[in-house]
């Protein structure tokens, strides 16, 4: 499928046009420490990136921290201080996990990108997402007295939390964010002794291939589950999942035949009543397995499930009987590509739209 492209200032090259100069050089590699020009790639007028140099292969093998890691080139151009990682080929192989945490969304550009192991910048327990929980996040309406926090929004509306027994309530989630690259919006916190936390919200990763992007393995980006109140001995409200987090895929040619994309929302946690805890939510586990929500710990309200591919929204936490409410599950992050498929993949969630 042939692309527009899009000229941007200081570039000579964007998504694979060269521009050799005088000198005839050129290729993969160029840099800025000569004087040439940077060397761009992105397809979207709002999602180039320029770089002074390229190496011709990288593997990527090792765990990744966007805010340090001396893989990330130096940017000349950008629309957002990202990590940008660029080789001409430039792959993740089989039975191999890449864990990326870190301040700053991650960019993998080059001539051809090929995922055929895991690259993995959800959130967890221990663990954030690059550029997870955004300062654009709108925490809503904070939980009353026991009760669950409302889960995090960003592709759809995160579930707000569930009401605690002596009539506080839930919190209730906030509008999702203006669509742009960075990554989910994080669950909030629920209410009473030893509430549990929210969930982190997925991160955001942007895959540039100026010829061809090849995922056989797995991209996750999955938000991250809230916590159980681990209360015993009163009633604690649990805490709302992480919403997904941001992937997107610019090429000419995308081929995701046998490979998983998925930016789903973490489950909430439960909320305990005086004699047992809630139990911690879940993190989605692929593109048809949402993050389920923690049971309640005795009379506690169950925490709710995370959106995913058919159901975007996340659910909402169930009030305690005699306990605290649940948390809210995170709702769907985004995937963004510019060759769309039609009709939605059943191995991509949320359901892919058109990259810009």
């Amino acid at each position: 499928m042939a692309l527009a492209l899009v000229g941007a200032p200081g570039c000579n090259q964007l998504f694979g046009i060269h521009d050799l100069g005088a000198d005839g050089g050129g290729g993969g590699g160029g840099g800025g420490g000569d004087g040439s020009a940077a060397i761009c790639f992105g397809s979207t007028p709002e999602l180039v990136f320029c770089v002074a140099t390229v190496a011709n292969q990288i593997t990527l093998s090792q765990a990744i921290d966007t805010s340090s890691s001396e893989l990330c080139a130096v940017v000349a151009t950008g629309p957002v201080a990202a990590c940008v990682i660029a080789a001409n080929q430039l792959s993740i192989q089989s039975e191999v996990a890449v864990e990326v945490t870190g301040g700053r969304p991650l960019v993998l550009a080059g001539a051809n990108l090929q995922i055929t192991g895991t690259l993995d910048v959800s959130s967890s327990t221990g663990r954030t997402g690059p550029d997870a929980d955004p300062t654009a996040c709108d925490d809503g309406t904070p939980p009353g007295d026991a009760a669950g926090g409302e889960g995090g929004s960003f592709g759809a509306n995160g579930g707000d939390g569930g009401g605690g027994t002596g009539g506080g309530a839930g919190g209730a989630h906030g509008p999702p964010p203006n669509i742009s690259f960075h990554g989910g919006c994080p669950g909030t916190l629920g209410t009473g002794t030893l509430q549990g936390d929210g969930g982190h919200g997925g991160g955001a990763v942007l895959l540039i291939g100026t010829t061809e992007i090849d995922v056989q393995g797995t991209i996750d980006a999955s938000g991250g589950h809230g916590l159980g109140s681990t209360n015993q001995i009163d009633t604690g409200g649990g805490g709302g999942g992480g919403a997904g987090g941001f992937i997107g895929l610019d090429a000419p040619v995308i081929d995701f035949n046998s490979g998983t994309i998925f930016a789903n929302g973490g489950g909430g946690g439960g909320g305990a009543d005086p004699s047992s805890p809630g139990i911690d939510g879940n993190d989605s586990s692929g593109p048809g397995l949402p993050g389920a929500g923690g049971p309640g710990g005795g009379k506690g309200g169950a925490g709710g499930d995370g959106g995913w591919l058919m159901v975007p929204d996340g659910r909402a936490g169930v009030t305690g009987l005699e306990g605290g409410g649940g948390g809210g599950g995170g709702s769907v992050g985004v995937v963004q590509m510019t060759v769309v498929p039609a009709p939605a993949p059943s191995n991509i969630s949320p359901a892919p739209v058109q990259l810009k």
